[in-house]
């Protein structure tokens, strides 16, 4: 398999257009878009305000496909996270990053300020940590193909050059579920040099599949340093 590299990133105010090269070769003019395996372009953009509304639907599909995967095996419903997501909505910094092909979204990632989020935030009042300086990424889902970890992290990177661009934040955030046998969650941030918080813990209640009940699920952040 031919080994694909990141070429060059074209950055607009609404839309992010990524190129994968075939060879270390290949130069940024002739990149135009994240070109994968299959020959498909994948276009990348940020959403915000009331056009988060139009993928709402994208998203929650994404989340019930990826989150019934291990760790999670979560078995949620429409309404369930059509809630979820009205915190991203009525986020004034909130946002959607998304991955598509044609008119088809294969990724998305979604971002508010951590002072937004009543349940993640949790843990940092708790232990009165100000959260004013602190972006929270709140998931990061994308469809399962070959090139699913190198849309996940075109994702990331966007997202980060958004995130600084703001000038008010110093540090991105994310809380993942412990992998019931590794025994450590499994970040994005891992990948880019970010670092575990060890003192910081949230528990969070759902329905896996094949249970009657929701369970107590211990979910551990990770942050990275702006």
């Amino acid at each position: 398999m031919n080994k694909y590299v990141l070429k060059a990133i074209q950055i607009s105010s609404v839309v992010f257009l990524a190129c994968l090269a075939t060879s270390a070769s290949a130069t940024a003019s002739s990149c135009k878009h994240c070109c994968v395996p299959d020959q498909r372009k994948v276009e990348y953009q940020l959403v915000q305000g009331s056009d988060m509304e139009q993928y709402v639907n994208d998203m929650i599909r994404l989340r019930l496909t990826v989150f019934r995967e291990s760790p999670y095996f979560y078995d949620g419903t429409e309404g369930e996270e059509r809630a979820y997501l009205e915190q991203h909505l009525h986020s004034e910094k909130g946002l959607f990053l998304i991955a598509k092909t044609g008119d088809h979204v294969i990724g998305m990632l979604s971002g508010t300020p951590m002072k937004d989020r009543d349940d993640y935030a949790y843990p940092y009042v708790k232990n009165a940590i100000p959260t004013d300086s602190i972006f929270c990424l709140g998931e990061l889902v994308v469809e399962q193909s070959d090139h699913r970890e190198q849309i996940g992290l075109n994702l990331y990177q966007l997202f980060e050059e958004h995130v600084r661009s703001l000038g008010s934040y110093d540090t991105i955030s994310e809380c993942v579920v412990l992998h019931p046998i590794a025994g450590e969650g499994k970040s994005i941030l891992m990948q880019v040099g970010g670092s575990k918080c060890p003192n910081l813990v949230y528990h969070c209640f759902w329905k896996e599949i094949d249970q009657e009940v929701s369970t107590d699920h211990v979910m551990e952040y990770w942050s990275k340093q702006l």
